[in-house]
């Protein structure tokens, strides 16, 4: 039995419809080159990937100075460059030091745990515009001012990917036909009415050997719980017995970044009328990275600005009156889409935003570790408590905060859970 708190499945794979049949991701959308489970998955479901339109040239808009650059290419100039691939290099390094399944066993792992990311880019990187660009791209993958993030946190991330910066900012991306919920779609579907939607878990219970789960007028009980929330999601279950003192300041300590994906639907791709691609990076924080997100058919005009709502002084924050207000934030937007993309980036038949903070049932979007907590807590993440497994994308060791983890969870957890039955 599935019980799904929400009124659909998918968890943060959420198609939003724009018109013709057509939709966008309000949430997670990409699969990567290193996704290879994922790539298994939409195979097995038959739901066929599609490029990331990625045709023309590149912009970047830095201290209000835009630049123009073929693709592939990444805009940077050569003293930036060689600073970014420096400290690819050193990341890789580092990162194939640490075991991602077990990161707080490194050799210091301790004193990298006590460190950010950010303050260890400050002191490692001087060149600032190198700084950006990773500080844009770890930013968005963790969906918090990297001052938050804990520095063994991002080499263990890194490690997940193959312990390589390549992987984990690839120039290649697909998406979905039919957006990427239709995988959760489709395998709800052959689990019938197995699947409750609606159902919010309020209690789990465990006595004489089996586990009792209480959800909005559902009770189910069973030999074995599958949790396959975030450790911070967890926090609105009671648990009885009370969970590990380590279990429980695991879910009060864990962090979710927020994030706002910010959809515009042009009546015309202009931009690609320019022999521009859509991709843009930026120093602008409501528009720090864009794509090009139209329907595979070029049949809609639509880009897409990922970004935090509150992202600190490492990525060119919004102030605080701008980050709490939805009509000023598409202000803010737009106003970067133009100083990017110029005047016809003004006027967009439709906006609208999908704000991962203000979601039920979800503290966030991108999980991370802060300072501290991996080195005291780390190993509770996947330890099976009692008839209770967790399995969510933060427990993987393959991508962890992607649909690859989450798929590299449920395959670990099916075996755990098979092993005890």
């Amino acid at each position: 039995m599935v019980l799904e708190a929400r009124d659909r499945v998918g968890g943060r794979t959420f198609n939003q419809p724009i018109s013709n049949g057509n939709v966008v991701e309000g949430g997670g959308e990409w699969m990567y080159p290193y996704h290879q489970k994922l790539a298994a998955l939409a195979e097995e479901l038959g739901v066929e990937p599609f490029a990331q339109y990625n045709e023309g040239d590149r912009l970047s808009l830095y201290r209000g100075e835009v630049t123009r650059h073929a693709n592939g290419y990444s805009g940077l100039d050569e003293s930036a460059a060689v600073a970014f691939a420096a400290i690819c290099e050193r990341l890789d390094e580092l990162s194939a030091q640490v075991d991602p399944e077990a990161p707080w066993l490194a050799d210091n792992a301790a004193e990298l745990d006590a460190q950010t990311l950010g303050a260890w880019l400050s002191n490692e990187l001087s060149n600032d515009v190198a700084r950006n660009v990773l500080n844009v791209s770890f930013g968005l993958q963790f969906g918090a001012p990297l001052e938050r993030v804990s520095l063994l946190y991002a080499l263990s991330y890194v490690a997940s990917f193959g312990a390589s910066m390549a992987e984990v900012v690839p120039t290649e991306r697909w998406r979905f036909h039919g957006g990427s919920q239709i995988l959760s779609l489709r395998l709800a579907e052959g689990l019938g009415d197995r699947v409750r939607l609606g159902h919010p878990v309020q209690r789990i219970t465990q006595a004489d050997g089996s586990v009792h789960v209480e959800a909005s007028g559902v009770e189910i009980t069973g030999r074995r719980c599958i949790v396959a929330l975030s450790p911070a999601d967890c926090r609105r279950i009671d648990f009885d017995p009370l969970l590990p003192s380590r279990r429980r300041t695991l879910q009060d300590c864990f962090q979710m970044g927020p994030q706002i994906k910010a959809h515009a639907i042009y009546d015309r791709p202009f931009w690609r009328e320019a022999g521009l691609s859509g991709f843009a990076r930026s120093d602008l924080a409501p528009a720090s990275v864009v794509f090009d997100n139209s329907p595979p058919d070029g049949s809609e005009a639509v880009l897409i600005a990922l970004f935090q709502p509150n992202p600190g002084p490492s990525a060119y924050g919004l102030t605080e009156e701008v980050a709490d207000s939805e009509d000023r934030r598409r202000e803010a937007v737009l106003e970067a889409f133009v100083a990017i993309f110029g005047e016809d980036a003004a006027s967009p038949q439709r906006f609208f935003e999908h704000n991962w903070q203000d979601v039920e049932y979800s503290s966030g979007c991108q999980p991370f570790y802060p300072p501290g907590l991996l080195t005291t807590t780390g190993d509770a993440i996947r330890r099976p408590c009692g008839a209770i497994h967790w399995a969510s994308t933060e427990t993987a060791a393959r991508c962890p905060g992607w649909m690859e983890g989450a798929i590299d969870a449920a395959q670990r957890v099916v075996a755990e859970v098979e092993a005890r039955l």
